[in-house]
């Protein structure tokens, strides 16, 4: 509720901001606001507001003159243009998202604040700043967080009269950190983070007193300053970041950890009152998440979304052909266009299901495009014998056709699983006819015309289905039966 009353009010600042001549039409989709500008006004009103904090910050500390405020306007002027050409040319995606935006904007305005802060009640070197860097990291895009890394160090510098050294300690603490995100799957894992940000905290302490030469004394207290900051870190990045995830609409890997344990409400439904779903959901995963490793895409969200995808199925699992354990099926009495129907709300059931248990975002996106706006071919051509001039279609899921490679991925992996199950003498050669003549009717049929995967993903992705198919259906010893001896 408060989260939504926020959103109200940014989205009524922002509808002021639409009279300005340079913004023009609005579309809003995925919980985005999408402006037809290269960079949108959100990002500007982000950047706006976090150059006008640091600015403030900086200002009181270096001193109040106009030569001052000339050269700091300058500096940060220079720094967030940097900043906004690197999200235009490298993370447009990120750009058109105005929660991703706000995100960005929080954490590095925090992170100003939290800088002045240690600086007056401890030391530049407490400073948490590896916890910015890794919120960055977990929650919009590592290469960002390193961006955000350099930027903020900087900044660091700046406001403890251009210190060379809180510049080169901070900076490396924050790298190491950034390059062990891409193992995290735990919160545990977050803490042997942060122990490499101790370690190496420690490691460029040393490395300054080498050219500085401080006393002992301030030696031994600038590297206790080091170990702090890192357990500053870890404990600000666990202690904040479920709430970050939440507010902004974020889905970490911790967080799709948590999603594919079978323990979830949901997921043991589906165990218990829909079985074939849930078999089908399991093997497709074995599918998808090989497939998105092959390709580079995140192989654990796709596992994830293959165990969601057909949770629509719950409203009326019977009506599907996994689900079915009598011989006779509920769709013979019915008109393929009514069974069409059925079959196709089980995508608008799962996408209320997921809702109603407060799925994220992105697994909800998986479930309303795994489908696509493919053609039901059974109930199709069932139709064409009472009726040539039918169209198609009243037989097509209404999308949206997937959006992104998992997207893609997942209805593949839907697709040639269920596929795989009607081959008979399921040999290597079967399948591997079976995947490529799978992706290219997907393929022939503009599903992917949406989506940013290329010829050589859908290669490598048949590649590996073919693969996990001939282990899943391999060649098994046809073993005798022996005889009790008398």
């Amino acid at each position: 509720m408060i989260r939504t009353m926020i959103r109200n009010i940014l989205l009524s600042l922002l509808r002021r901001v639409e009279r300005d001549p340079l913004a023009t039409a609005v579309r809003r989709g995925g919980g985005a606001i999408i402006w037809n500008r290269e960079i949108n006004i959100p990002s500007y009103l982000v950047a706006f507001v976090s150059m006008a904090i640091f600015f403030a910050v900086l200002m009181f500390e270096i001193g109040i003159s106009w030569m001052n405020a000339v050269g700091l306007f300058l500096f940060l002027s220079m720094v967030f243009i940097f900043f906004l050409m690197y999200l235009k040319n490298e993370k447009p995606h990120l750009i058109a998202d105005s929660e991703a935006v706000m995100l960005l904007g929080v954490i590095c305005t925090s992170a100003v604040l939290v800088m002045q802060l240690s600086k007056d009640w401890m030391s530049p070197l407490a400073t948490p700043l590896a916890a910015f860097t890794l919120l960055t990291g977990l929650l919009l895009s590592r290469s960002l967080a390193l961006m955000v890394a350099i930027v903020l160090s900087m900044i660091l510098a700046v406001l403890n009269g251009f210190r060379f050294e809180y510049f080169f300690i901070q900076l490396f603490a924050s790298s190491a950190g950034i390059f062990s995100l891409a193992a995290v799957r735990t919160r545990s894992d977050l803490s042997r983070i942060g122990v490499r940000v101790v370690l190496i905290n420690v490691v460029a302490t040393v490395i300054v007193h080498f050219f500085v030469g401080w006393s002992l004394l301030t030696f031994e207290v600038n590297l206790m300053w080091g170990v702090l900051s890192g357990v500053l870190s870890v404990v600000l990045v666990l202690g904040v970041l479920p709430y970050l995830e939440t507010f902004f609409s974020r889905t970490t890997n911790i967080k799709l950890i948590e999603l594919a344990d079978f323990n979830q409400p949901i997921l043991k439904r589906l165990m218990l009152e829909a079985p074939g779903t849930y078999h089908h959901s399991l093997l497709m995963a074995s599918l998808a998440e090989p497939a998105a490793e092959a390709i580079g895409a995140n192989a654990l969200f796709a596992r994830v979304g293959a165990y969601y995808h057909d949770i629509g199925k719950l409203t009326h699992p019977e009506y599907f052909i996994e689900n079915q354990q009598v011989l006779e099926n509920p769709h013979d009495p019915l008109k393929p266009t009514m069974s069409s129907l059925v079959v196709t709300s089980h995508v608008k059931d799962g996408v209320a299901l997921a809702q109603a248990h407060k799925l994220d975002r992105v697994i909800i996106d998986l479930i309303e495009q795994h489908h696509g706006t493919s053609l039901i071919h059974y109930f199709y051509h069932r139709a064409l014998e009472h009726n040539t001039a039918i169209k198609q279609e009243s037989f097509r899921y209404p999308g949206p056709k997937p959006r992104t490679k998992v997207g893609a991925i997942i209805m593949l992996a839907d697709a040639v699983e269920a596929a795989s199950r009607s081959v008979e003498d399921p040999s290597a050669a079967r399948m591997k006819d079976t995947v490529e003549q799978v992706i290219n009717n997907k393929f022939t049929d503009g599903q992917f015309s949406e989506c940013p995967i290329t010829m050589r993903d859908l290669s490598t992705i048949a590649d590996s289905m073919i693969n996990t198919l001939s282990g899943i259906y391999h060649a098994r010893i046809d073993y005798q039966k022996t005889t009790p001896s008398a």
